[in-house]
């Protein structure tokens, strides 16, 4: 499984190439299956490139993902 190309492309965006991997590894395996790419971006968006942030925002949104939303402003 692989992510599409906005939310991969927001991975490049925020992301550091030596982090990319894991970042985009974390957001497949998980995020809860539903998740939309949006909610993706916004996780990613919030972390600000940090994987211990995205592992946070990630847990937040597996709780409620209407937050990540808010929050990130999507």
């Amino acid at each position: 499984m692989t992510l599409p190309g906005l939310v991969r492309r927001t991975v490049e965006d925020y992301f550091q190439p030596a982090d990319r991997k894991i970042a985009t590894l974390l957001l497949l395996r998980t995020l809860d299956e539903v998740a939309s790419g949006r909610i993706r971006r916004a996780v990613c968006k919030l972390a600000e490139g940090d994987l211990n942030e995205l592992r946070a925002y990630i847990k937040a949104a597996n709780e409620d993902w209407r937050d990540v939303l808010l929050w990130s402003g999507f």
